[in-house]
């Protein structure tokens, strides 16, 4: 058998995954946004992406904790914010694409800080979401 002739196969399983891995659509629903207040319980500022979890208060006012999955780091340093752009028991307000599956999860794509500044968290769906289907099919 040629080289290249296993090669092909190999590489079609390897992209199965990935391009799996990145539908964010058919997890979270991108036609509905919502906005989280709450306060930072940890980040794990890690590869293949960020995880914030956030401790938010519900409409019985129990704490309820979010996962707010996000960018990979070097997106988000292309974005402008680092690790210590996001400091455990500050208070933030997130505006996103809740889940699917009604957990507490949500892909965020703005971080709102007090004084009113943001960071954009998804640059890359306002730029190029015309081509994808946002119901998650």
């Amino acid at each position: 058998m040629k080289k290249g002739a296993l090669f092909i196969p190999i590489i079609f399983l390897i992209s199965i995954p990935l391009q799996a891995h990145h539908n964010y659509f058919s997890s979270y629903n991108p036609r509905v946004e919502i906005l989280l207040e709450g306060v930072v319980a940890k980040v794990e500022w890690k590869n293949p992406h960020i995880e914030i979890f956030l401790d938010v208060t519900d409409s019985e006012g129990q704490t309820v904790t979010w996962t707010l999955p996000n960018a990979a780091p070097f997106v988000a340093a292309q974005n402008g914010w680092n690790e210590e752009t996001i400091v455990v028991g500050e208070t933030l307000v997130f505006k996103g694409w809740p889940s699917r599956d009604g957990s507490n999860s949500m892909r965020a794509i703005e971080m709102i800080f007090d004084d009113g500044s943001s960071y954009e968290m998804q640059m890359w769906c306002k730029l190029n979401c015309a081509g994808y289907d946002l119901d998650g099919n």
